[in-house]
């Protein structure tokens, strides 16, 4: 299939939410966990609004992949690290305040907020003192292609833009996996630098889901700066 890329507009957001969740629902225990119910009318909106509040900063960027006929199959966000004002994030207290009206079927707001929470706490362990010194970075922060086309080469396309782009800007490039992902992230390089892992067998967690209750989350990084 011959794609293009493009950068997403913020009307995009609604397809691009909607293909996270049909792209990483159906493997990701994570996901399975936070998301009981699977895609609900709620939780999409969720996502989106999500999206939509961190959709402007210069540091964030939002790249499709879109197929000849126009439809987007794929994206990518970044996190580019190279601005002085994205720093002040890095010293920001983790907050996490999904509507009070979600339910529990909807999102599993325990969950969610305590395996963010750790996620948030890993990166800020290892990368936020490298950003001081000046050692830039970009953050894959995610990457979905539609189920429809994960066999089409997108995703290679938007690792493929993202390392021209840190190799002319001398960045590298950092990413949180699952551990359904490992391996993706290792044919491109990646290699795992710190890990964290939470016991969620009193947050809905279930030794029947492969996990034996206990949930992780790798951190990545692709060397490619001089």
């Amino acid at each position: 299939i011959y794609t293009t890329l493009y950068t997403a507009l913020i009307s995009d957001l609604e397809i691009t939410s909607s293909i996270q969740l049909e792209a990483i629902l159906p493997t990701t225990r994570i996901e399975q966990l936070i998301y009981p119910s699977s895609m609900t009318t709620d939780a999409l909106i969720v996502s989106i609004e999500d999206k939509e509040l961190r959709f402007h900063p210069p540091h964030v960027r939002y790249i499709k992949a879109v197929t000849e006929d126009g439809k987007i199959m794929s994206f990518e966000r970044w996190y580019t690290w190279d601005h002085d004002k994205a720093f002040d994030a890095w010293w920001a207290t983790f907050a996490f305040n999904p509507p009070e009206e979600l339910s529990s079927q909807d999102m599993n707001v325990d969950a969610t907020k305590a395996f963010y929470e750790g996620i948030d706490k890993l990166k800020k362990r290892k990368i936020r003192g490298k950003a001081c010194l000046h050692q830039y970075h970009t953050d894959l922060s995610l990457v979905a292609t539609h189920p429809n086309y994960q066999s089409s080469g997108a995703g290679l396309q938007h690792v493929k833009w993202g390392k021209e782009y840190a190799i002319e800007q001398r960045f590298d490039i950092y990413a949180v996996s699952t551990p359904e992902s490992l391996s993706w992230y290792e044919k491109f390089g990646f290699r795992s630098i710190d890990d964290f892992s939470i016991d969620m067998t009193l947050m809905g967690g279930t030794r029947e889901d492969g996990t034996l209750g206990i949930y992780t989350a790798t951190l990545m990084k692709l060397t490619v700066s001089k």
